[in-house]
């Protein structure tokens, strides 16, 4: 786990090239606007500042975290999970390395060596010191930044992921994006975890489909009363039963071969039950009926809304943002993938010759007689 080789792999993959050669987002001017009296409005980005990261993750997000948050102008304190150590460490000469012949200022990341709870948890209540964090692992160390966090979290992977198969969707390609959405990779967190189904297309749709979720997949499938009795004769025909869903499926993000199956009477009942089950991480429909898929982009409120996609697509790479430390289903800030831009804030700067917000104090007078005075 910690050799030297393995690092070396781990450190030329090419996502750190793609990050290396990425736009500079620092001093990009996102706007610009002359007012009237002159004045010159720009609206910059700028770095956010001390970017705390903390993560359960395999060390591919220790490079990432790191090379983004170098790139976008951030102070990175990452903080890894225990079996890592020794990669981390060795991750951490390397980048040192590079950066000596880099001339990048030494302390540009700061790595936390200690392994104890208690570490993580003073990090988290960093107030002073941090300006945000970023979480990566599991629904346990999520809520226990959401708990004692002190500063804004930027992203933490939570939320949920939803596809509705709409009555009229091209069958084969509505199969092939609900196996991608959640076999792909189970445990990420655009991965399904609820597919609403219109009951028109149910019957000719689900059977066919759970049967090579279960045999070929190996995905437990949690189902409705209405895809129970669908699918009702399966174990008796040699296949693996379907267990019935609890009302806690609904709400759960599986992060694993589990997925949570129900029928719905039409899209006003999936909009329903997408908008009382969430929050909402990434939201996707299959169908051929433009009116429904304009309808479901507009109502459904989700950091991605995927037409005919598969919800595996919602990442930096696939947006065209090479690369994020994670997805954010927060309404402040960002929502969706936090790649460099997301790492950067925004200031603005105005450039005048003199002017003044009136009234002005000084009285009339005196103007006049500085008019006055001038050659």
């Amino acid at each position: 786990m910690g050799s030297p080789v393995l690092v070396r792999s781990f450190a030329r993959v090419w996502l750190a090239w793609v990050i290396a050669d990425l736009p500079d987002p620092v001093g990009a001017v996102t706007a610009r606007r002359e007012r009237p009296d002159g004045l010159q409005v720009s609206r910059v980005r700028v770095p956010i500042g001390v970017v705390g990261v903390i993560s359960e993750r395999s060390p591919l997000v220790t490079v990432e975290s790191i090379a983004l948050c170098l790139k976008a102008g951030n102070l990175c304190i990452f903080r890894g999970a225990p079996e890592w150590k020794l990669t981390h460490q060795a991750i951490d000469a390397r980048f040192r390395e590079a950066a000596t012949e880099s001339g990048v200022p030494i302390g540009a990341w700061v790595f936390i060596d200690r392994q104890e709870k208690e570490v993580a948890l003073e990090l988290i209540r960093s107030g002073r010191s941090l300006d945000a964090i970023i979480v990566r692992g599991g629904s346990g160390l999520r809520k226990t930044v959401a708990e004692q966090a002190k500063v804004p979290v930027l992203c933490d992977d939570g939320g949920l992921t939803q596809l509705y198969i709409d009555e009229s969707p091209d069958i084969s390609v509505a199969q092939n994006l609900v196996i991608n959405s959640k076999v792909q990779q189970v445990g990420a967190a655009n991965a399904l975890d609820t597919l609403l189904v219109q009951q028109i297309v149910g019957r000719q749709f689900l059977p066919p489909l759970i049967n090579r979720l279960l045999d070929e997949f190996k995905v437990e499938v949690h189902a409705c009363p209405k895809t129970v009795a669908l699918m009702g004769q399966m174990a008796m025909t040699g296949h693996t039963a379907i267990i019935p869903a609890t009302e806690v499926d609904w709400s759960t993000q599986f992060a694993g071969p589990i997925l949570a199956v129900k029928m719905v009477e039409n899209l006003d009942e999936a909009l329903t039950h997408i908008k009382m089950h969430g929050p909402c991480l990434t939201a996707g429909i299959a169908t051929t009926r433009y009116e429904s898929a304009l309808r479901f982009t507009r109502e459904v409120d989700a950091s991605a809304v995927l037409v005919n996609a598969s919800t595996r697509l919602h990442a930096g790479d696939s947006f065209g943002m090479g690369s994020d430390v994670g997805l954010s289903v927060g309404k402040l800030h960002a929502k969706g993938p936090i790649g460099l831009e997301q790492l950067t804030c925004e200031k603005y700067v105005a450039f005048g010759s003199g002017q003044l917000r009136f009234p002005h104090p000084v009285p009339d007078a005196y103007f006049d007689a500085i008019m006055l005075k001038r050659p």
